[in-house]
């Protein structure tokens, strides 16, 4: 590789003649939207969240279907590979205990709101452990001075500031949710950055 050739489009994504650019260098980077692989999961009949394109999963990373777990970018797609390996961890200490004996689950769905628009986990097994759960969710763009509220109800379950969010990165949250009965929405709300804006 020796140069990329570079240009405008339009809003059907049309090269804009006239606007090319040749820009000299020995390598390119692409970071491309990505899909997690559900072969598997599509042939087992998982249910499948449409924001993440993975397997809906409770806390214990176990999907819809009993039994049957799921961790790591066939689950969501992870900017950080140390997500990866929580999941992993999670997924088989879950999959072990279950195969020791479990009792049914209860679930609860954990919706999104204002400002989120992908969040693992969906459901919550309230009968399971609640003391640390992990989240791992994304917003709608990038902000500064956030609030994350999950809520159930009128009832606000757990309340968190963060300096800054940003679109392109997983926030990852341990949150308590002892004594959760109903479903629970999780939302962000702070100021919008513009364009450029230093932050975080």
């Amino acid at each position: 590789l020796t140069a990329v050739e570079t240009c405008r489009v339009d809003e059907a994504l049309r090269p804009i003649k006239g606007t090319e650019q040749l820009v000299p260098c020995d390598g390119l980077v692409l970071s491309v939207g990505l899909i997690p692989e559900n072969e598997v999961s599509e042939k087992l009949g998982i249910p499948l969240c449409p924001q993440t394109h993975g397997p809906v999963v409770d806390q214990n990373f176990q999907t819809l279907t009993d039994g049957v777990f799921c961790a790591g970018n066939c689950l969501s797609v992870n900017d950080l590979v140390d997500y990866v390996s929580e999941n992993g961890a999670g997924a088989g200490y879950a999959a072990a205990r279950y195969a020791h004996g479990h009792a049914p689950r209860t679930l609860r769905e954990v919706r999104m709101g204002k400002g989120v628009t992908t969040c693992v986990p969906q459901r919550v097994d309230i009968v399971g452990p609640l003391d640390d759960v992990d989240f791992y969710l994304r917003s709608d763009g990038d902000y500064r001075d956030v609030t994350v509220t999950f809520a159930a109800g009128e009832r606000v379950i757990h309340k968190q500031w963060l300096r800054a969010v940003r679109q392109a990165e997983t926030v990852r949250l341990l949150v308590c949710l002892k004594g959760l009965m109903d479903d629970m929405t999780v939302s962000f709300e702070g100021t919008s950055c513009e364009e450029g804006e230093r932050y975080g």
